[in-house]
């Protein structure tokens, strides 16, 4: 299987990687957790493209959630910096061909997650963390970030020696 994203909807298309012949979308949930200086609701969009994980069974799409619930005329409550744009990684059971919404990774403080990689074995991902200039070094199976490395403007790109000892970062807004 291949899998490819929307950018714009919040959709992910599985294509059988031979005939390629689209076979089903995963569509990512809106998010309805409480809006907290460390989360917060939205819809996912501007996805990323997916990483597989090296054994198949499962893949994570970087991306950004927008808040559309909240402001003045929504809900009463005032658009922040906490609250409007979060980036966030959601992972896909390829197996069960669905989100698996409850391992999602809402990066705090951070706009928008562009890219994604596993190191060889699948334990960790880094995920570039485009706005905050960072990349957020994750725990892939228990799905939790554990730290970040600060890079240069605009990381959007990641690459990983043969020997998974070099991370490479594209820095989009570095000459």
């Amino acid at each position: 299987k291949d899998v490819q994203t929307s950018g714009g909807g919040g959709q992910v298309l599985v294509v059988d990687a031979a005939s390629v012949v689209p076979q089903q979308t995963i569509v990512l949930r809106h998010s309805e957790k409480a809006d907290f200086e460390n989360q917060g609701r939205g819809v996912p969009n501007y996805l990323g493209a997916v990483t597989l994980s090296p054994d198949g069974q499962s893949a994570w799409v970087p991306s950004k959630q927008d808040n559309v619930k909240r402001g003045g005329l929504r809900d009463g409550l005032g658009l922040n910096f906490e609250n409007t744009v979060r980036a966030i990684s959601s992972r896909l059971d390829l197996v069960a061909g669905s989100e698996d919404y409850a391992a999602r990774i809402d990066h705090d403080n951070s706009g928008v997650a562009s890219a994604a990689i596993h190191d060889r074995i699948g334990v960790h991902m880094f995920v570039a963390l485009e706005a905050s200039r960072e990349v957020a070094v994750v725990d892939a199976h228990g799905g939790w970030e554990i730290f970040r490395i600060n890079t240069g403007r605009a990381p959007q790109g990641l690459a990983l020696s043969v020997d998974g000892r070099t991370l490479y970062v594209r820095n989009f807004m570095e000459r």
